[in-house]
């Protein structure tokens, strides 16, 4: 369990240090992923989760894998199945979103637990179906635990830094989206094994379900048992510490905040065309090879398989990308590559409708497959920076997108209802692979004011702006805006200068930094970017860029004593910490672009400042302890060196 870090009093608590097994930044979440650690609270998370998201998958298709045998034992007719494949996915379009909202106020682990020991009676239950309504109802309810994406997605991105939430989040949607290509081979061969004890046909199937549902109760208790809610512990303890706030009757609002943000659309399109794709091939490809090349059930499956199984790297593979693109190019990396991969796999998709042999059909699948899952991935290297204060929220809109992308795609190819239209047995594919890639398109709209977009630069506005936006005055002033804040400066790392700039210079920077990284497998750059670099040149390190200067830190202005040259925020004669007349701390005199005139960081009385301007929306006794121990703790925080442009300094109009 999360350790209790009441006091017992009615004073908030000091935070506590814990003795986590990985390194951590200033929110206490991990910066690497290290995969063979169980260690609480990141990797056990981690863990867990992956394993839940991955059961949940098993179950929602294991009706799919065995079709053949429970097709011929209920008589179903094609009309039918292609019903029940629709129930499949729908059940989870409105439990995605209900679950991201009920996530951001009880919390990821709790969530979890609950889904796998509630939807462990449909999965026993389906045993007893007899009939074609029955069928397809226990497959709508079946389905509806795949919601346990969200609570995958929002736990393990609630561990994880900015800078490799990307990588994290695949690889954990990744190894659970495997489950989808798993039961194509785990359900048949625990079926053959019942049949091969004696067990008639038409009853070992049902058998065979007892396994997935013995095995949803043992992750259930495991989870709530064993799981953190956030890096430094459980939620309700948390709240009544004041370590963080407190979301009471903030539910109408989070959804609102989400509802709101056009971007949380964008991304809800685009999942439901490489996540509902996705779902709608592990819900067919099995029938398609069964009855296009006429082989046995044990073959088709295994053969299958290899769809869904491809997400083991495939997906972890794309939000990597995502992680590594946003190296150089920031925020407008991580869109073009989703939009790139998103389009090769439509691509793909449609090129599978051309071939006609059984070895060029398994090919081209599975390099669809990849572009597929690696979008998947990638959409989830974005989701976290739409919004802070509904994270929850938007990614259970998004992830219902996935599952709307499915029925919209099955309805209309894959004989989903009886008035759906009728195809050729490859037209399908065909012009599914082109719908895919007239939808990526959309992700031209995607645009942040701070980050820009596929063809726009982002202006002046600063992550706090667009972070404060979900806020109100009134919330801002009892400080329940401090996470957002945090992370605000955690997420310049998403900043990029420019990309009109050399675009060699860019890339060699940028594979310079992946060697370094492979190399020393942590963030520490120190070493390759001592003898400077396009953003720290001359002998500049990033840390004390001394005589030679940078874009960043001209002159001989360095980041902790830029005494001599200063910067667009510490300019003059300004230190960090002491810079005379206007500093970070007590600019009473000087001031700077974000800190002006009299107005200080924590006394804005007299002149106010970009942030905090006097009493217009954050009235001088509104400033709390909590607004102030955000900017006390900045300069340990990494990226943030110097506030303007990439990696925190430099001059906004290089952007």
């Amino acid at each position: 369990m999360a350790p209790n870090l009441a006091t017992g009093s009615g004073e908030a608590a000091p935070m506590q240090e814990f003795d986590y097994d990985v390194e951590v930044d200033s929110e206490c979440k991990a910066i690497k992923v290290t995969l063979l650690s169980v260690g609480a609270p990141h990797m056990r998370a981690f863990h867990l989760a992956w394993v839940n998201f991955f059961m949940t998958f098993l179950a929602t298709f294991a009706p799919a894998s065995l079709i053949p045998i429970i097709r011929e034992d209920l008589s179903l007719t094609e009309d039918q199945l292609g019903s029940a494949r629709t129930a499949t996915v729908v059940g989870a379009i409105f439990a995605r979103v209900a679950m991201g909202v009920t996530l951001d106020v009880m919390g990821a682990r709790l969530g979890s637990a609950l889904i796998m020991c509630m939807f462990a009676a449909p999965v026993f239950l389906f045993a007893l179906t007899n009939d074609a309504a029955t069928f397809a109802g226990m497959r709508f309810l079946i389905g509806m635990c795949l919601t346990s994406f969200v609570c995958c997605q929002q736990w393990v991105g609630s561990m994880f830094n900015v800078n490799i939430v990307g990588t994290a989040n695949a690889i954990s949607a990744g190894w659970g989206n495997a489950g989808g290509g798993a039961t194509q081979i785990i359900m048949p061969a625990i079926y053959q094994a019942i049949r091969g004890g004696g067990v008639p046909a038409f009853e070992a199937w049902r058998w065979a379900f007892m396994v997935p549902g013995g095995i949803f109760l043992i992750m259930g208790l495991l989870t709530w048992s064993t799981g953190w809610d956030a890096p430094r512990g459980d939620f309700r303890v948390l709240k009544e510490n004041g370590e963080i706030a407190s979301n009471k009757g903030s539910a109408l609002r989070l959804v609102a905040v989400a509802l709101l943000n056009y971007r949380t659309w964008v991304m809800m399109f685009n999942y439901g065309y490489c996540f509902g794709v996705e779902l709608t091939v592990d819900n067919i490809i099995v029938t398609y090879l069964y009855d296009k090349y006429r082989m046995n059930l044990v073959t088709a499956g295994g053969l299958g398989a290899l769809f869904g199984l491809m997400n083991v790297f495939s997906r972890p593979s794309g939000g990597m990308l995502s992680d590594l693109i946003a190296v150089p190019f920031g925020m407008r990396g991580r869109i073009w590559c989703l939009f790139t991969l998103q389009f090769l796999g439509g691509v793909f998709c449609l090129v599978l409708g051309l071939v006609h042999t059984l070895g060029a059909t398994i090919a081209v699948m599975i390099i669809f497959s990849i572009f597929c899952q690696q979008a998947c991935g990638a959409t989830f290297g974005i989701v976290p920076f739409v919004s802070r204060r509904a994270y929850g929220v938007v990614t259970g809109m998004v992830s219902a997108g996935g599952n709307i992308g499915s029925v919209i795609t099955t309805l209309i190819f894959f004989g989903g209802a009886p008035t759906s239209p009728t195809f050729a047995q490859d037209d399908d594919f065909i012009y599914m692979g082109v719908m895919i890639m007239c939808a990526t398109l959309t992700l031209s709209l995607l645009h942040f004011p701070m980050w820009g977009s596929m063809f726009v630069a982002g202006d002046d506005s600063s992550e706090e702006d667009y972070y404060l936006n979900e806020w109100s005055a009134h919330e801002i002033a009892m400080g329940l805006h401090s996470t957002s804040m945090k992370f605000a400066v955690e997420s310049r790392s998403q900043r990029c200068p420019t990309l009109s700039l050399d675009v060699s210079t860019r890339f060699a920077d940028f594979a310079l930094d992946v060697s370094t990284r492979l190399k020393r497998g942590s963030r520490n750059p120190s070493s390759h970017r001592e003898n400077g670099s396009s953003h720290y040149p001359g002998n500049g390190s990033h840390h004390n860029p001394g005589n030679g200067g940078s874009s960043h830190y001209p002159g001989n202005g360095s980041h902790h004593n830029p005494a001599g040259g200063g910067s667009s925020h510490y300019p003059g004669n300004v230190s960090h910490h002491n810079p005379g007349n206007g500093s970070h701390h007590n600019p009473a005199g000087g001031g700077s672009s974000h800190y002006p005139s009299n107005g200080s960081h924590h006394n804005p009385t007299s002149g106010g400042s970009h942030h905090f301007p006097g009493s217009v929306h954050y009235p001088v006794a509104a400033l709390t302890v909590d607004e102030a121990a955000i900017f006390d703790g900045l300069d340990g925080l990494d990226g943030l060196d110097g506030v303007d442009g990439v990696d925190g300094g430099g001059d906004r109009s290089n952007r």
